[in-house]
């Protein structure tokens, strides 16, 4: 009899055994479920939020391309607008340039024959400076000659003044020797007659 209630109990816990085993199962097989469920719920999330995040920077990138290239364009055309802006300026520089360029051929030629008009001038001085060098040089040469006639003229009057001096002198002397010759004559005269009456006195 007691071997029969043992292998009741064993039949009976194993029975328990296999429920608690297959409750145990069936949760954890439910567990794996959810947990499959779980994520594959979370992964089809992360496709559609990658696929959409995909869109908006495909969208985006379109966006941000369209903005470059008009962008770009707009640089492009404000480029074009500056270079015609220089191309004008320098039309208009070569213009200036030309017009200066035929002003500075004219003012060359002015030049030109003001130095062409200065050299004549210049010879024409240099001659005047020379006929004025001339001119003086004969003014001084005229001035020494006045100089010395009359230094001469002063001369030939002293001269003639101590001529007219000596013929006065000459005058006296010859004046006073007539004098003395005919004090002379009369002395002799007088001597004579005295020599004479002392002759008769001897007589």
């Amino acid at each position: 009899g007691g071997g029969g209630e043992k292998d009741l109990e064993d039949s009976l816990v194993e029975s328990k055994m296999e429920s608690v085993v297959m409750e145990y199962s069936d949760m954890l097989t439910r567990t794996l479920e959810q947990q499959r469920h779980y994520f594959e719920d979370r992964m089809t999330a992360m496709q559609m939020q990658h696929d959409r995040e995909r869109a908006e920077a495909a969208q985006q990138h379109g966006s941000k391309a369209q903005q470059a290239a008009a962008e770009h364009q707009a640089a492009v055309a404000s480029l074009k607008a500056h270079i015609d802006s220089k191309d004008k300026e320098a039309a208009e520089c070569r213009g200036l340039l030309e017009e200066r360029g035929g002003k500075v051929s004219r003012l060359e030629a002015e030049v030109e024959e003001m130095r062409v008009a200065k050299r004549a001038d210049d010879k024409k001085i240099s001659l005047l400076t020379q006929k004025l060098k001339t001119a003086w040089e004969e003014k001084e040469f005229l001035q020494q000659l006045n100089g010395q006639v009359t230094a001469n003229q002063e001369a030939l009057k002293e001269k003639l003044k101590a001529a007219g001096t000596e013929s006065d002198k000459d005058a006296k002397i010859r004046d006073l020797e007539e004098q003395v010759r005919d004090l002379m004559v009369f002395l002799e005269a007088r001597d004579k007659i005295e020599a004479s009456e002392e002759a008769d006195d001897l007589r």
